[in-house]
């Protein structure tokens, strides 16, 4: 089986595992079940359930061409995969048919068997978000047609016929958070998911040269305004009071993009990578 699995710290540094002989963690996640019971019923009635923390372990080599040049690359290694600090940095593994990478934090580095020019070494990791994401983000951009934004049609369709709907399917293993962008000149943009019957927009409009991002995942929800150099404000202010931070469903959602005036120079995005329990 190809497989490819490398390390990028918090601080940007990378460390590929060139010689891996054994993995465990990657497959499904357990859960936690939670139910109601009371003393005169038989059983318990299942009330929900959720996905607990993921411990991930990476069997490998490391080689050299002499003892100076095995020592420095454990070095390298040691380096990037410290478990010094509190930040997490991403795993990512790369399948034939999936890339896909998960937020983690190494806990431990055990070297299992020492020699001059090679040794053995163990790596585990911690995993607080259960979920894998694809690694290629996904860009539904909307096309400025007729002084309105309007997403793509799929031909066949009738002449003349624009849609401010689109349908986006959701083939990962649970609920998707997205990120929606509005560019400068759209005045109360809104994007609606009918498939939850959930909204998230905005009052007023997004100021030429400027982005408003919205990001609706559980854990960073975010409403920033960004300006021309980059720079991001807090725009939680500018949230339309009855919005609601929804998330891609598993299968097909219904998703709906509606403003009170959209300009030539304005554009919307809806950004999402698939989440997976198991790669």
């Amino acid at each position: 089986m190809s497989l490819f699995i490398d390390f990028t710290s918090a601080a940007g540094k990378n460390y590929v595992f060139s010689h891996v002989t054994a993995i465990s963690g990657f497959e499904c996640v357990d859960a936690t079940v939670l139910s109601v019971q009371n003393a005169t019923m038989d059983g318990a009635i299942f009330t929900g359930a959720y996905l607990n923390t993921r411990e991930l372990t990476i069997a490998f080599d490391i080689t050299g061409i002499a003892p100076k040049d095995y020592e420095d690359k454990k070095q390298a290694m040691l380096s990037v995969l410290t478990t010094a600090g509190k930040e997490e940095g991403r795993l990512r593994c790369v399948k034939p048919n999936i890339s896909a990478s998960i937020r983690c934090k190494p806990i431990d580095i055990t070297e299992t068997r020492q020699g001059k020019k090679m040794g053995s070494f163990m790596a585990r990791f911690q995993c607080c978000d259960p979920y894998f994401k694809d690694t290629q983000e996904t860009i539904q951009q909307l096309k400025f047609v007729r002084k309105r934004l309007v997403f793509p049609v799929t031909f066949p369709t009738v002449f003349g016929e624009f849609v401010n709907r689109g349908f986006i399917t959701n083939t990962g293993h649970g609920a998707c958070p997205v990120l929606l962008r509005f560019r400068g000149g759209t005045v109360e943009p809104k994007f609606t998911n009918l498939t939850t019957g959930q909204s998230v927009g905005i009052t007023g409009a997004v100021p030429n040269g400027y982005i408003l991002e919205i990001n609706t995942e559980r854990t960073k929800k975010t409403v920033e305004l960004i300006d021309g150099d980059g720079s991001r404000t807090n725009a939680f202010a500018m949230l339309d009071l009855s919005s609601e931070f929804w998330e891609l469903m598993q299968g097909d959602n219904e998703i709906e993009y509606s403003s009170a005036e959209d300009a030539a120079e304005s554009t919307a995005e809806l950004v999402y990578s698939l989440r997976y329990i198991g790669v």
